[in-house]
């Protein structure tokens, strides 16, 4: 509105500001949606959606949509690994651009968009081609082609020779766009994160639960909290499961807070 060429124009008009609403608006609007389909939604997890959306209600939305498909339960470990907000509109629209491109150099231009690196790219693609593809024979060409273009990104790892990139490019882009010859269009069909790298972060997620409670034995038993954390921790899950009061002693001992309970005693949700 303030563009020099516009200062004219500008005196016969009436300026209104449009502000982004805060992260805390968003939030409530959130909720409201989560109430409404019967979503079990954790505070940290809309707030961490929220503030990443950096005041974009749409963005919001489509963030909860994705990531809450086919649960009953959101959680931060859910969201936590997640990059900023406009990377993961950015990969939708690489996703539709190779999915369903009609060329290979469209396809692979799609690739300058994206806000994501090749592998993540990669896992985006392979998770999502087998719903977007219908066709048997489709989708059996599209996975040849990731499976090539997995092949090369073996080889870079392997040789540090990053003049692989094209080839992983080319397969995972024109290959896959390429393959789309007998299905037909369809309904809308939404977009998945990568099964694989939730998977992995629940892992870590994990992981550093382990090790939290690894340095609450080290502190009572002094040894390392990696050795208690892989030594002593799997007999407290034994406890925690079969002796509430044994548990309720080492509690107190070990001084633990309840998540620490939770998830060894086994109640902790996914």
């Amino acid at each position: 509105a303030y563009d020099p060429r516009f200062s004219e124009l500008r005196n016969y008009c009436l300026l209104i500001e449009f502000k982004k609403p805060p992260a805390g608006e968003v939030m409530k609007h959130l909720k409201r949606i989560c109430e409404r389909e019967g979503i079990q939604a954790e505070e940290n997890a809309l707030k961490f959606i929220a503030q990443r959306s950096e005041g974009d209600v749409r963005s919001a939305v489509n963030d909860l949509q994705a990531l809450a498909q086919g649960k009953k339960r959101l959680t931060y470990e859910d969201v936590s690994w997640l990059g900023y907000r406009d990377r993961q509109e950015t990969i939708f629209n690489v996703l539709r651009m190779i999915i369903y491109g009609r060329t290979c150099m469209g396809a692979k231009q799609a690739v300058d968009m994206a806000d994501v690196d090749i592998d993540m790219l990669f896992e985006w693609i392979y998770e999502n081609v087998p719903a977007h593809l219908t066709d048997p024979h489709d989708l059996a060409r599209a996975m040849d082609a990731l499976s090539m273009a997995d092949v090369y990104r073996g080889r870079i790892r392997s040789t540090q020779d990053w003049s692989f990139t094209r080839y992983v490019i080319d397969y995972m882009t024109a290959g896959v766009a390429m393959a789309r010859q007998n299905t037909k269009p369809g309904g809308w069909i939404p977009f998945k994160f990568p099964a694989r790298i939730q998977m992995l972060s629940r892992s870590k997620a994990e992981r550093a639960m382990q090790l939290k409670i690894g340095y609450k034995i080290k502190n009572k038993c002094h040894i390392s909290a990696n050795r208690a954390s892989k030594e002593i921790l799997p007999y407290l899950k034994i406890i925690f499961r079969n002796n509430t009061e044994m548990a309720s002693g080492l509690t107190k001992w070990l001084d633990l807070d309840q998540d620490m309970i939770e998830y060894l005693s086994g109640n902790k949700k996914e």
